[in-house]
């Protein structure tokens, strides 16, 4: 954790002063300590910058093991096209995020067809891999999950799993 993040310090790509909030501030520290963190965090509290900036910090290696290949990003499907198209450009910005210390591909899942999503999964590629909820309502996301082997999975939104599936199906996915 980089403490010009905390004090407005850390400059941005165009060289704007940037800081996380309290509540980022606070959850990556969760993060960090605890190797995983439940982060019940209000609409507007840059939730996707947060959940981005805890998988470059658990793909970055350390002396106590972290360095992780491969991690899953879950997110509502209404986000996704967000979180591809404004939220992980920016987030590279920021965060030099996949950049050289820690270059994170990212691989889409969400909209694409089934063989595709399959052989992306099955690629064992390192990275960032991206889908959305609604996957989750599919049987072969438990195929695609098993090829993947996520060693991180941040749901973004998680609260959409009580409200779109049984607690038996949402078990059997994970």
């Amino acid at each position: 954790v980089r403490p010009e993040w905390f004090s407005g310090e850390h400059p941005d790509a165009a060289g704007r002063p940037f800081r996380l909030w309290r509540q980022q501030a606070d959850g990556l520290v969760q993060f960090e300590e605890c190797g995983g963190a439940f982060l019940p965090l209000p609409v507007g509290t840059g939730k996707e910058y947060l959940s981005l900036l805890c998988v470059k910090r658990a793909h970055v290696p350390t002396p106590h093991g972290r360095g992780i290949k491969r991690s899953l990003l879950i997110v509502p499907s209404h986000v996704f096209g967000k979180l591809v198209e404004r939220d992980i450009p920016k987030a590279r910005r920021i965060f030099g995020w996949g950049d050289g210390d820690v270059p994170i591909a990212v691989h889409v899942l969400g909209g694409q067809p089934p063989a595709r999503r399959r052989q992306v999964a099955r690629s064992g590629l390192p990275g960032l891999y991206c889908t959305t909820y609604a996957l989750f309502q599919r049987e072969q996301i438990t195929e695609e999950l098993e090829a993947i082997k996520p060693q991180l999975v941040v749901g973004n939104e998680c609260h959409v799993l009580t409200n779109e599936f049984s607690p038996a199906a949402t078990k059997r996915r994970f």
